[in-house]
């Protein structure tokens, strides 16, 4: 028996995949839930298998909800509900901590068989997605990326192994608002607004390798 509880906004979709694994005689549906504070107030308490978390909600994004609960439960397999299939959308919720990712767009006998594949194999990705993140990564091995200066290479490095301003500062025996500025101008390069972006798309263009 795959022990189930699902947690999304629209009521409509509540209802009818609710229905859906209601009726497969090895499913068990144990909460449903049309709010993230809801889940995370009982989640303690559930008996889980698989939890299907829905990306887009408007109290908590499914991203983060994805990630808050992956650090401090790891005897459940998580899958993301989206009817978004753009793979950036797929790859986030797979680093948040996500094991599956099911599109709202697939039959049901597709989301169950997932459902089932995430169990016994350990991870799934509904087909129709799985054409969205292939492009994405596609376009990922043809991306070259912006030019990186030593100096610029030197930070994306240092802002990846965590450094902060000032260690970057002393380290290379320059002022703080000179490294300031040319965070800000790698961030502008790479078209990002915060660290942790800057380093992603660094991995995502393969920087650090250059």
């Amino acid at each position: 028996m795959i022990n189930l509880s699902i947690v999304d906004d629209d009521p409509d979709f509540l209802y009818r995949i609710g229905a859906i694994l209601k009726g497969e005689s090895d499913f068990a549906v144990n909460g449903i839930y049309d709010s993230p504070s809801r889940l995370l107030a009982e989640l303690p308490t559930l008996t889980l298998d698989v939890l299907l978390v829905d990306i887009m909600m408007p109290e908590i994004n499914g991203v983060e909800l994805i990630g808050q609960i992956k650090s401090l439960y790891s005897g459940f397999k998580i899958a993301a509900l989206s009817s978004h299939n753009e793979g950036d959308t797929i790859l986030t919720a797979i680093r948040a901590g996500a094991a599956g990712y099911i599109s709202k767009q697939d039959t049901s006998t597709q989301i169950c068989e997932g459902i089932r594949t995430l169990v016994r194999q350990g991870a799934f990705i509904s087909p129709f997605s799985s054409c969205y993140l292939m492009g994405r990564l596609r376009n990922m091995n043809r991306s070259t990326g912006p030019s990186l200066s030593s100096v610029e290479r030197f930070i994306i490095n240092a802002l990846k192994e965590g450094m902060t301003y000032k260690e970057i500062a002393e380290r290379r025996n320059v002022s703080l608002f000179t490294v300031q500025n040319q965070v800000h101008g790698l961030y502008k390069k790479l078209h990002v607004n915060r660290k942790s972006e800057a380093v992603q798309k660094a991995v995502d263009l393969d920087l650090f390798r250059g």
